[in-house]
C-alpha cells in the first residue's frame, strides 16, 4: 500500500511539475566508447536546455534526482541501454528546475515509477584526523570546482559535502561528510606522491586515502552508512512520444 501511495503521489507530481517545452528522447545507436573501453556519455545543461548523449537510464535518473550511481537500484538493462535526450524549456531555466523537468520527462517517456528507501550500505565516512585539517578557507565566492593540473587536482570553493561526493568515484564506494567542517576551502591534491603507474583500483584507493591524510588532514573510515536509495518499480526500455 505504501508503494501504491507513492506511485499515485508521483503521478500527481508529474502533472504539477515543470516540463520541457520540446523534447526528443531516442535510443542511442552509436555506442561510443572511451579509451578505457567504457561508454562515452555526457549530460550538459545550460539555462533552458538539456543535452544527454549516450547515457544509460540509470545515469539519467542520477542527474534528474541528484543522486549517485550506488543509490539507484533496478533491472540490469537500466545500466546497459543507451539514450540521447535533447530538451528545451519555454524560457531560461536554472539547473535545479531542469532536473525537475527531466524527472517529468522520464516519467512520461519511460513510464518510470520509483520509490525511496533507506538502506545500510558499505561505504566511507570522511573525518578529520587527530591533528586537525590542513585546509585554507576560500577568500572569494564561487562555485565548487576541481581543476586538473598535470598529476595534481586544484580545488576551489569546495565544501566537504561536495568533496565527499567527488570521492565516491575514485574510492568506488559511497562517501559521506562527517568532518563537521562547514566552510568552503581551496586546496591542492597531488596523488602522484603516493601512486605509481599500473596500480590496481584497490591500490589507487589506498594511495588516495594516504594522500588525503598526509596533505589535507582528512581520513576516510570504512563504515556501514544508512543511505537513501531509489528503487525502480517500473520502467520501459523503449521511450515513447517522439
Amino acid at each position: 500500500m505504501r508503494h501504491l501511495t507513492f506511485v499515485i503521489a508521483t503521478c500527481a507530481a508529474f502533472a504539477q511539475s515543470p516540463a520541457f517545452d520540446t523534447a526528443s528522447v531516442k535510443s542511442n545507436v552509436t555506442h561510443e566508447f572511451n579509451t578505457e573501453g567504457r561508454p562515452r556519455s555526457s549530460v550538459k545543461a545550460t539555462p533552458g536546455y538539456l543535452a544527454v548523449q549516450n547515457a544509460s537510464l540509470s545515469q539519467c535518473i542520477q542527474w534528474a534526482y541528484n543522486v549517485q550511481a550506488f543509490q539507484v537500484f533496478g533491472p540490469t538493462w537500466i545500466d546497459n541501454e543507451r539514450y540521447d535526450i535533447s530538451a528545451k524549456s519555454s524560457g531560461p531555466a536554472p539547473e535545479a528546475q531542469l532536473r525537475l523537468m527531466l524527472q517529468t520527462l522520464l516519467g512520461e517517456r519511460f513510464k518510470l515509477t520509483l520509490h525511496r528507501e533507506t538502506k545500510d550500505l558499505p561505504g566511507y565516512a570522511l573525518v578529520v584526523v587527530k591533528g586537525g585539517p590542513r585546509l585554507k578557507e576560500s577568500a572569494s565566492e564561487g562555485e565548487p570546482a576541481m581543476k586538473p593540473d598535470r598529476a595534481r587536482m586544484i580545488a576551489e570553493h569546495v565544501t566537504m559535502r561536495w568533496f565527499a561526493d567527488i570521492l565516491t568515484n575514485p574510492l568506488h564506494s559511497p562517501v559521506v561528510d562527517k568532518t563537521g567542517l562547514t566552510g568552503r576551502y581551496d586546496f591542492t591534491l597531488d596523488i602522484s606522491k603516493y601512486a605509481t603507474p599500473g596500480m590496481s583500483p584497490e591500490e589507487m584507493s589506498s594511495a588516495l586515502a594516504e594522500c588525503l591524510q598526509q596533505e589535507l588532514g582528512l581520513r576516510v573510515e570504512a563504515r556501514k552508512l544508512p543511505l537513501e536509495i531509489l528503487v525502480i518499480d517500473h520502467a520501459e526500455k523503449i521511450p515513447t512520444g517522439n
